[in-house]
């Protein structure tokens, strides 16, 4: 589980720029997005006011990822190695709210205005890029990229939850 939660904010290795994203709106979009691998279930936000709610609630950190999930590969290999697996989503569920923007690629792709809003406060030069923000939306450390170094994950976690009480 440390492993795991170590790649979200380890040295990056790998980005991709997101200057083909198109920053058109969408109508409409859910606040939350819940995903699933066995019985195991975590909840994504795609609202930063839900997510601050429910951070300040139970006292923890937000993820905030910007990925392209569908064209990136280090955002991809993100997802199907770290993301889903059961032991994230169990770190995932005691020590943090999660908060995700997917970014389409080029003129095809639309955002939504939860999306818009969050790309205009959290500026990503590349994906994927992970924040780590208090209740109030304070951005505490960022990382781009996904490495394979686990263990400077915990060390850097453990030194943020001093800052987000």
């Amino acid at each position: 589980m440390k492993k795991i939660a170590c790649l979200l904010l380890s040295v990056g290795c790998c980005t991709i720029p997101v200057d083909g994203i198109c920053a058109q709106k969408n109508e409409t979009a859910p606040t939350t997005v819940s995903t699933s691998v066995d019985a195991n279930t975590v909840q994504w936000f795609t609202g930063l006011p839900a997510a601050q709610k429910a951070a300040r609630e139970r006292k923890v950190p937000i993820l905030l990822l910007m990925t392209g999930s569908t064209w990136c590969p280090p955002c991809k290999y993100l997802e199907r190695n770290v993301l889903s697996t059961k032991e994230f989503k169990q770190f995932a569920r005691k020590n943090l709210v999660l908060l995700k923007v997917d970014l389409p690629r080029g003129s095809s792709g639309k955002l939504s205005e939860d999306a818009l809003a969050l790309l205009k406060k959290y500026p990503a030069d590349s994906v994927p890029t992970i924040f780590i923000l208090n209740a109030q939306g304070k951005v505490l450390e960022t990382q781009q990229g996904a490495s394979r170094d686990f263990n400077s994950f915990v060390k850097r976690f453990s030194t943020l939850r001093d800052k987000i009480q």
